[in-house]
């Protein structure tokens, strides 16, 4: 029976993936014959933002959350065939199967980061899409009247979160990397992953949210003309107060 502490993580490490999967799945099906308008919708072109991306795209970060969960509830004694690919347990950081700052700091984020996107979902209704369309009115009530994107706040919180906290190679992405993946005692490899192939994933999804928001502010702006200039001149973009 695992300890109060290991099983209060595990329970906590279970809800973070509950969340990161409502957090970041499509309120309502998507479809890839929407029009896509005349700004363009370069999300959806690069398949983040199709029907397969929506689908797909939740699974990673749940699948880690809960085979995290898993091995903290088993820690100090996981089983060998929980570890997949890794050989032994020591080969798996103790901070991210313990509550210590690696876990309690990103489970806190995520509790305030799933109820805004999911409050960013109600807001909107039916004119939340992951493929960029054109709603059929502006909303700027509620969550809306301090912030302009607070889906994109919630869900780049839920990806960070997510990422410190089971994407690493001593955390549960480990386990799913054979040895020549993750760099297996060759420094050349490691230092590959650390310094190229993050570092280029990281830079490709600040891009494509960038060029996100900059499309469905065009957007927006030519379907509301002088009523969206003026909420967005006194309207926060991200964080209230911030930028």
């Amino acid at each position: 029976m695992p300890s109060i502490a290991q099983a209060s993580l595990a329970f906590a490490l279970l809800l973070s993936a509950i969340g990161t999967y409502l957090g970041t799945s499509p309120p309502h099906p998507v479809t890839d014959d929407t029009e896509v308008p005349p700004t363009g919708d370069f999300m959806r072109q690069v398949g983040v933002g199709s029907k397969l991306g929506a689908t797909l795209g939740p699974l990673p970060p749940v699948i880690l959350a809960t085979h995290l969960a898993l091995l903290a509830s088993f820690y100090p004694n996981i089983p060998r065939w929980l570890l997949l690919f890794r050989q032994q347990q020591s080969q798996i950081d103790p901070r991210y199967l313990t509550w210590s700052r690696a876990t309690a700091i990103p489970l806190v984020v995520l509790a305030f980061a799933v109820p805004l996107r999911l409050v960013s979902y109600s807001a909107l209704g039916t004119n939340f899409t992951f493929t960029l369309a054109k709603p059929d009115r502006l909303v700027t009530t509620g969550i809306y009247a301090h912030v302009q994107h607070p889906s994109y706040t919630a869900l780049v919180a839920i990806v960070v979160a997510n990422s410190v906290m089971t994407y690493r190679m001593k955390s549960a992405l480990g386990c799913w990397t054979p040895d020549w993946m993750s760099g297996g005692g060759n420094e050349k490899l490691t230092k590959l992953h650390k310094w190229v192939v993050l570092p280029v994933w990281v830079a490709f999804g600040f891009y494509t949210m960038g060029m996100r928001v900059m499309q469905e502010e065009e957007m927006m702006r030519g379907a509301f003309g002088d009523e969206w200039e003026t909420w967005h001149a006194k309207t926060a973009r991200f964080i209230p107060g911030v930028f």
